[in-house]
């Protein structure tokens, strides 16, 4: 294992150990935000900006952290754009040709012939 993920693994394993040594789990629970609400609303009042950029980091950090998305990003970065970027096209083809058939015209031959030109 390298350096860089031996660090990155002693960071989250003392994360760990400090949730529970100074048990941050009571500051987690919806008992602990209803008894704050007045004062989290008054901060956010007096400091919107601040208050926007500490919800948009939070999101950004649960985000990062969920499975789904870390699950995707280690695939190779030619398979994610390739499944991307052919998934769009293909949608946008798709679009197309309902949006075509909707309104009575022919669907032209993309990837051989269509069934609009009568030779099935």
């Amino acid at each position: 294992m390298s350096k860089g993920k031996l660090a990155v693994l002693a960071i989250i394993l003392a994360s760990v150990a400090a949730f529970f040594i100074f048990d941050l789990r009571q500051y987690l629970s919806i008992e602990y935000f209803e008894r704050q609400r007045a004062a989290i609303e008054a901060y956010r009042a007096a400091h919107p900006v601040e208050a926007v950029a500490a919800f948009f980091a939070v999101y950004v950090v649960a985000t990062a952290l969920s499975l789904p998305g870390a699950t995707i990003l280690t695939l190779p970065r030619v398979a994610v754009l390739r499944s991307f970027v052919m998934n769009h096209i293909i949608h946008h083809r798709a679009q197309l040709g309902v949006y075509l058939r909707l309104n009575d015209v022919a669907v032209p031959s993309i990837y051989g012939p269509s069934a609009d030109e009568g030779i099935f």
